[in-house]
């Protein structure tokens, strides 16, 4: 149970017969409405809470927490700090004490009961979450300093992450205690310039950000959200993008619907309040019956997950053996008379239905009356049997049997919805994904009509010269790197590894703050991988929000002020830990260890690296890499022993690929490639025009798949006029079509 940073309540959280059914465990207690007045934010790892007949606990990391690492290097219990606020945390607490207020004043939603709350500050500590959760078990317990349990929750709310709510969930459960998941995105802030701003779909809020209140049924509250509420699906949380103050006397939800007529869509009018507008007709292009927002809000539940069955082996027709293949589909945007077929394709890590309601696609889909398809990659995410990924069945995780994976899903679509040639399909993705989206294309021509490669490495290979590319990125002005930052970041790496040589082990320990003391070839490559980790993350997803960027980096590589550039990087390191690991970890047997895990996706994606792509990076400080030496190709192909693999096989796996796609000069029609000049993966793909049919679209001082990422506010224009011209190739052979709206 993953603890998204959504937008709405469990569709279970206020269900009568859910009340009713865990009453016995927990006695009711005494009636008592909530006040506004107790329900404030209090110091770090407090809580606080209000009586009801039906009371709700509440796990929430409003504040951080920083281990004290030396009671842990020194053996004594580790002692719990509470530091800065967190945002998100105080977001979704403050949503979950919203929600009760509002239903308690409306005696039409629960009649009769009145509800009440336990919220308390885990300060994003796992056993701090673990004992309170215990505690929620029986009434009035201490369980840690400053947090009492006042009464016996009916249900839980929170916490954050699976693998807390997984232990959590089994000791609640004893209880007949429901653990429910709080979704929360799309909050509206205005930044230091009083521009209006998102919390986007991920949960990531805008720099520079401050809350702003908002007139809600003539009460003011902290929160932007506007609730509705439904018995069956319990509260929901709808936030339209265009929004209404005191001014305004109504709410408009959606576009080209109603308030506007169909085939109309709502225009905010120059100088007027946010919610006064106008209905203006539909551009060429768009939909007349789908809402402003991307399915922001409850229609997401529509988008749930399917899955069929496909053979584990589709060249032996003696195996009988299957694996699942998950997908989602979002028909909100299609035209079914013309509308193309979006196929979303999922590579190397699990992909859910947030793909099938945001990203480049997806906007895509909206302009265009596409029907979005995501499909999950086989062994990734849920797509693999109970078992995981077995020895034996990991022989089948190739590049061809996923291809036909592809192929039996869109027949499986085509039969269910009942598709035409009228219903040509589009196949998008990002890195792998990518590839496979123009080796899908490429192979099967008659099956799909174009395809989207955004950063797709379609080269295959041994090793390629990735740090040589991002040593450049920290070099180039435009994304705030400069030749002192590269120079520094260079000259740092090139202290570690004089000191390696020198045995100066203790140093390195004391500075980097190590778990273990080690001095194996094996643990110290670990370690200077961890080291470039920060660098190659904000080189590959530089402004991203994925971690901090090239710019950040640079900012305190070239800040003298922090000493010398060996210590400049121990001050960046330190900043990255983050702040839940009491040190550095540091260890190959470890990662040998999660390769090892039939359950992990690393494994997958190590084994397709082993056998068939390469990838591998090597630094060879000759070719300008920035990093430590110790980064040798035989050091990081060592763990392709645990599948028996060695150079020479994968060689020829690479050459097998190559040779069947072509590499970067693929013989293909219809495929558009899509690059960033700073993304490092670039080398591997197709970045100038081959042919006519197989345009390539660079986009400045831009990173790895950012084409595909939701749209911003803050976007440059260089990716609005990349995404523009992808729409323009589209249509335009979409026009060549006998039945095209275009």
């Amino acid at each position: 149970m993953v603890f998204p940073r959504g937008l709405a309540l469990s569709p279970v959280l206020f269900g009568l017969r859910i009340v009713l059914a865990v009453s016995v465990v927990c006695p009711f207690v005494a009636e008592e409405r909530p006040t506004d007045s107790q329900s404030g934010l209090s110091s770090p790892g407090s809580s606080w809470s209000v009586p009801g007949q039906v009371v709700l606990g509440g796990l929430f990391p409003l504040h951080d927490s920083a281990p004290d690492r030396r009671s842990l290097r020194d053996g004594r219990p580790e002692q719990l700090i509470c530091t800065s606020v967190i945002l998100e945390g105080f977001q979704w607490a403050m949503t979950m004490l919203f929600a009760i207020r509002e239903i308690n004043m409306n005696t039409n939603i629960l009649p009769n009961a009145t509800l009440g709350y336990e919220v308390h500050d885990t300060c994003f500590s796992i056993p701090r979450t673990i004992t309170i959760g215990l505690g929620f078990m029986q009434s009035k317990v201490d369980h840690v300093a400053g947090a009492k349990s006042q009464y016996c929750p009916h249900a839980v709310i929170g916490p954050y992450a699976s693998k807390v709510t997984d232990v959590l969930s089994m000791a609640l459960g004893l209880f007949l205690i429901p653990q429910l998941l709080l979704y929360i995105r799309n909050v509206r802030f205005t930044n230091s310039l009083g521009e209006e701003q998102w919390f986007d779909e991920n949960g990531d809020p805008p720099p520079r950000y401050e809350l702003v209140n908002v007139k809600i049924d003539n009460r003011t509250s902290v929160l932007n959200v506007v609730g509705s509420f439904d018995l069956n699906k319990g509260l929901q949380v709808d936030l339209p993008q265009v929004w209404w103050n005191s001014e305004c006397q109504e709410i408009p939800r959606s576009i080209c619907s109603k308030p506007c007529m169909p085939g109309t869509r709502i225009v905010s009018l120059r100088g007027q309040p946010s919610c006064c507008f106008e209905c203006v007709p539909c551009t060429s292009g768009e939909v007349s019956n789908i809402t402003e927002l991307l399915i922001r809000g409850n229609s997401y539940r529509d988008i749930q997950p399917q899955a069929i069955q496909q053979p584990l082996d589709h060249f032996d027709f003696n195996c009988d053996k299957t694996i699942p293949q998950r997908f989602w589909v979002n028909t909100n945007f299609w035209n079914q008379r013309c509308g193309p077929v979006f196929l979303y394709i999922g590579g190397e890590s699990k992909v859910s239905h947030l793909n099938a309601l945001y990203g480049g696609q997806v906007e895509l889909a909206r302009k265009m009356g596409a029907m979005v398809v995501v499909s999950e990659h086989r062994f990734y995410g849920k797509s693999k049997n109970p078992e995981g990924i077995t020895d034996s069945d990991l022989k089948f995780l190739t590049v061809k049997q996923s291809l036909q994976d592809l192929l039996l899903l869109q027949k499986h679509i085509i039969q269910t919805y009942r598709l035409s040639s009228n219903n040509p399909w589009v196949t998008f993705g990002v890195s792998y994904a990518g590839s496979l989206s123009a080796w899908l294309r490429q192979k099967f021509p008659s099956h799909i009509f174009a395809a989207v490669a955004s950063s797709a490495p379609v080269k295959a290979q041994l090793t390629y010269d990735q740090y040589q590319m991002v040593g450049r990125a920290f070099s180039d002005f435009r994304i705030g790197g400069s030749s002192e930052c590269a120079n520094s970041v260079s000259q740092a790496f090139a202290t570690v590894d004089n000191m390696i040589e020198k045995n100066e082990f203790q140093a390195l320990k004391d500075t980097f703050e190590w778990c273990i003391y080690t001095d194996n070839q094996d643990d110290l490559a670990s370690f200077v991988m961890n080291l470039a980790t920060p660098f190659i993350t904000a080189a590959t997803y530089n402004n991203e929000g994925r971690d901090r960027t090239v710019a950040e980096l640079c900012e305190v590589m070239t800040n003298r002020s922090l000493g010398n550039s060996y210590q400049r990087l121990a001050a960046i390191i330190k900043t990255h830990l983050p702040s839940r690991l009491p040190c550095m970890m540091n260890s190959a047997n470890a990662d040998r260890f999660i390769y090892s895990n039939h359950q992990s996706e690393l494994r997958a994606w190590l084994y397709q690296k082993c056998s068939q792509l390469g990838f591998f990076q090597e630094c060879n400080r000759t070719l300008d890499c920035p990093f430590s030496k110790l980064l040798t190709l035989d050091v990081n192909m060592q763990p392709c022993e645990l599948f028996g693999l060695n150079k020479e096989q994968l060689q020829a796996g690479i050459d097998e690929i190559n040779m069947e796609f072509g590499g970067k000069n693929p013989p293909a029609s219809r495929i558009i490639f899509v690059n960033g000049d700073v993304d490092p993966w670039r080398v591997l793909s197709v970045t100038h025009e081959i042919a006519p049919l197989l345009p390539s679209i660079m986009i400045p001082a831009s990173a790895h798949g950012i084409d595909l990422n939701p749209s911003t506010i803050n976007d440059p224009q260089s990716l609005t006029s990349a995404r523009k011209k992808t729409k323009r190739i589209l249509e335009g052979w979409l026009k060549q079509l006998s039945c095209s709206r275009w």
